[in-house]
Parts: C-alpha cells; structure tokens; sequence
C-alpha cells in the first residue's frame, strides 16, 4: 500500500514534463518489376512529437498534492497498525506475568482451603464441629478451585493471543489428546457415585 502510494507520486510528478512520443514505421512500395526487397522500392518513416499543457488551473499541483497526501496516510496508517501490535504483544506479556503470580497466589489459596476441609472433617468426625462448618469449608475450596481454574484459563487465553500478536501459529498435531485434556478424575466420577464427607 505504502509502495502503490510513493509510485502515485512519481506519476502526479511525470504529469509536469512534456510528453514525447518517437515513433518508426516501415513498409515496401514500388513496382514488382524491380524487385521486392530492393531498395528502391522500401519507404522508412521516423516522427517524432512532443506536447505541454501550458495552463492547466492547478490540476498538476493538486494530483501531486493529493499523491503525497495519500502516502502520508499510508505511512500514517501503517505506523499504526505496527504500533498496534507491538502493543498487543507487549500487553498479552504483561497479562502472563500478572496472571502467573496470580495463579501462584490461587494455587496457594487451594491449598490452604483443602487442609481446611481436612481439619474440619477430622473436627466434625470427633464431634467437636457441625456439618454445617465441613459444607462451608467445602463451598469455599470449590470457589477456590474454580477461580483458579479462571485464571489459568484467561493465561492460555494470553499465550494464545500473544502467539498471535508475534505472527505464530500451531499445528494440529501438537494439540492435545483427549485423555490430556480431561485430565484428573473428579470425586463424582467414581463409579457415579458421589463421595460421602467421611471419606
């Protein structure tokens, strides 16, 4: 675009200088007795002609004008778009960084919510707590896991965006299978049954 729009301008400037055209012609004319190719009988032609507007109101100026001022536009427009996507990568970079120290930070809380779950169950077993106590442990390590299961889904959606913004792709067969994307087995999945608090 940038290219088509600098070529636009030496045309607009070309249109200042005269045009001149050369042009050669040939043929045979005469009378077959003498022979054909002889020389009598070739004629040659050579013109030559030349032609300048003199007055034209400003029309050369201004396609010149117009020229320049769409590969401004065209520089402009490309700056743009190479400035948007340095943006873009160094945004995506950002958001792994952030996100990576968030999932740390969720990672931990996780943690911590399980070994609530295990105090208060071995609590609830020695009849020193309530149910109530276990289900509310349990809510918020599901909580817990969920939002950590948000977060590391917004980092792929980073990294994906980032291989994007740097002009990468993947290829089918680097996707995982299946069985890796199911990953670990959840309580509920054993034999259908749900697991019991006790257990």
């Amino acid at each position: 675009m940038v290219q088509a729009q600098s070529e636009r301008i030496g045309v607009a400037v070309a249109a200042f200088f005269p045009t001149v055209t050369i042009s050669a012609q040939g043929g045979i004319s005469g009378a077959t007795r003498n022979g054909l190719l002889s020389a009598a009988n070739q004629v040659w032609s050579v013109a030559a002609s030349g032609s300048e507007v003199l007055f034209d109101g400003g029309a050369r100026t201004a396609a010149l004008r117009s020229a320049e001022a769409g590969y401004d536009a065209a520089v402009a427009n490309y700056r743009q778009v190479v400035l948007s996507a340095f943006a873009e990568v160094e945004n995506q970079m950002a958001a792994l960084r952030i996100l990576g120290q968030q999932q740390g930070a969720q990672d931990t809380a996780v943690d911590l919510s399980r070994k609530a779950v295990e105090i208060t169950l071995n609590e609830y077993r020695a009849g020193t707590q309530n149910f109530t106590t276990v289900v509310t442990a349990q809510n918020l390590l599901v909580t817990n896991e969920v939002n950590a299961l948000q977060v590391r889904l917004s980092r792929f959606t980073a990294a994906v965006t980032l291989i994007r913004a740097l002009g990468g792709g993947w290829d089918v067969r680097a996707l995982p299978s299946d069985s890796e994307l199911k990953g670990p087995s959840l309580p509920i999945d054993r034999g259908g049954q749900a697991v019991r608090p006790d257990e």
